[in-house]
């Protein structure tokens, strides 16, 4: 794992930072991550969440960015815990870039990479393996474009599972239409729509993705098919 740094210590305790995302869109995710964290021995605590607002500051609104940045660091930092694990890449990105920037002192990282270090750890037992599914992988824009690729393959690569790469995969993948999705406009529908089809023409028997925004947009783009679509801490929660 190149870009996989994650130390598990099970006698620290981490916050579960959801995002936004992750709280509207998906339950399943919810339950199987959290399935994946008591199963390991994780400690870990919830918090009260203001949305990390990553999109409106890309808009130019600063000034909301910054009320609710601020509420998040104060609400952090009255924990007094030094870690968080976040399912969503905005929220990952956003907590390790800006907030560490205005003063926060906190280690962040994704569940892709938290769940490939339990696996690299010993700390999750596997029993069931993915030996004959053949699977792609959409990368998250928002983890594509800052070199991190390497935790979901190596999570299915570690299940057994027959990756097949999808045109357009690790640093060169292209955005599920989401990225913008405060557009009202038909464009992120197009995006999605086609990058669903690159996915879709792999020919594979599940897409795989660690984002939930992702996954709501590629799910939005599915027709008539019956494709399976899971984030990846809902295929490793199958396999304990």
């Amino acid at each position: 794992m190149k870009n996989t740094t994650a130390h598990i210590d099970l006698d620290t305790t981490y916050i579960l930072w959801w995002g936004s995302s992750a709280y509207t869109l998906s339950s399943d995710m919810r339950e199987s991550l959290t399935h994946i964290l008591t199963t390991s021995g994780v400690k870990y605590i919830c918090v009260e969440e203001c949305d990390c607002s990553e999109e409106l500051r890309y808009r130019g609104d600063e000034y909301t960015f910054e009320i609710c940045a601020r509420r998040n660091i104060d609400t952090i930092t009255r924990s007094g815990l030094k870690h968080i694990i976040t399912p969503c890449p905005h929220s990952y990105n956003v907590i390790k870039g800006y907030y560490t920037a205005m003063g926060l002192d906190i280690e962040v990282y994704h569940h892709s990479d938290f769940i490939a270090a339990l696996i690299s750890q010993d700390l999750l037992p596997i029993k069931k393996a993915l030996e004959k599914k053949r699977i792609t992988y959409h990368d998250p824009c928002r983890l594509s474009r800052i070199g991190k690729t390497d935790a979901v393959r190596y999570i299915l690569n570690h299940l057994g599972a027959t990756l097949i790469e999808a045109p357009h995969h690790s640093r060169m993948s292209i955005c599920c239409g989401g990225g913008a999705f405060l557009d009202t406009s038909s464009i992120p529908v197009k995006v999605s729509i086609m990058r669903y089809e690159q996915l879709l023409s792999t020919a594979s028997d599940v897409i795989i993705t660690a984002c939930p925004v992702c996954h709501d947009m590629l799910l939005s783009a599915r027709n008539e098919d019956s494709t399976i679509i899971k984030d990846i801490a809902i295929l490793v929660a199958e396999c304990i």
